[in-house]
């Protein structure tokens, strides 16, 4: 005679449901992360566009300018002051919008160089005009043309390059971000798995991620190292080291079949707080 079922005995289908819904939430999340990593890292790949367009336009306008400049004074022809005027506005409008992109590529000594070059600029350029309106193209042409306004001319160029360079880093500094952010709630969840369903396998995506992440953060000092001090970043770095404990306890936990002190761990308040 057949015996009833206990109902004290645990149901094989119902875990097994109770882990094909885990699953399935984890892996909705993880097509939610992508596709949000990808729109970060499209809009950050459409800021870097736009900030090489603008350093394009930048130094194409500055040639403008000088060469209105320049014209005007070999000349004496008021039209080139004019060209000199109308482009002016255009180059201005251009560095606001990279400032606004990229600001911390106009920031440092470098960038208070060129700043201090294309005021200098600016100021012989509107000297040299003022001399072209008393008939003095002559002393005009020799300011315009002069080792100092070559000097500065240097100087500005230079500022542009770094900020090209800059302008690079800021955008690998955009994408590390989205990386780090990613791969730590990929770690997080992988580590809740295991202790929601007992299965190592999420152990084993723990570790292959573990140093892809410590890759993307070492990196990301490299290129930031100013970004690592303060307090800030030193509750950063050790709410990360609490985690990285907490989700090894709780590996070792589920290893010795105490799979709900595991869970208990990772979905605790102190867990959260971290």
């Amino acid at each position: 005679m057949r015996e009833d079922p206990s109902p004290t005995k645990r149901n094989p289908l119902a875990f097994l449901a109770v882990v094909l819904f885990l699953n399935g939430i984890v892996l909705i999340w993880l097509a939610w992360q992508v596709r949000s990593h990808l729109h970060e890292t499209t809009t950050a790949r459409g800021r870097h566009l736009r900030i090489e367009e603008l350093r394009g336009i930048i130094v194409h306008l500055d040639e403008v300018l000088t060469m209105s400049a320049r014209m005007a004074a070999a000349t004496g022809d008021p039209q080139w002051e004019k060209r000199y005027r109308g482009f002016e506005p255009k180059l201005d409008a251009a560095i606001k919008e990279a400032i606004k992109l990229a600001p911390e590529a106009f920031s440092g000594e470098m960038a208070a160089a060129t700043d201090a070059a294309n005021m200098k600029l600016v100021g012989m350029e509107n000297s040299a005009f003022e001399l072209i309106r008393e008939r003095r193209a002559e002393e005009a042409r020799s300011l315009l043309f002069s080792d100092e306004y070559e000097t500065q001319k240097r100087i500005y160029a230079q500022g542009m390059t770094h900020f090209a360079q800059r302008k690079d880093r800021y955008l690998r500094l955009g994408e590390l971000r989205g990386i780090i952010l990613h791969l730590d709630e990929v770690l997080t969840m992988s580590a809740r798995m295991a202790t929601a369903t007992g299965d190592l396998q999420w152990e084993k995506r723990y570790r292959r991620f573990e140093p892809v992440l410590d890759t993307a953060i070492k990196e990301a000092i490299k290129l930031a190292p100013a970004a690592q001090h303060g307090k800030s970043a030193a509750k950063t770095d050790a709410a990360n080291i609490k985690l990285v404990d907490m989700e090894n306890r709780a590996f070792d936990l589920v290893r010795r079949g105490r799979a709900d002190e595991a869970k208990t761990l990772l979905f605790s308040d102190e867990y959260e707080t971290q």
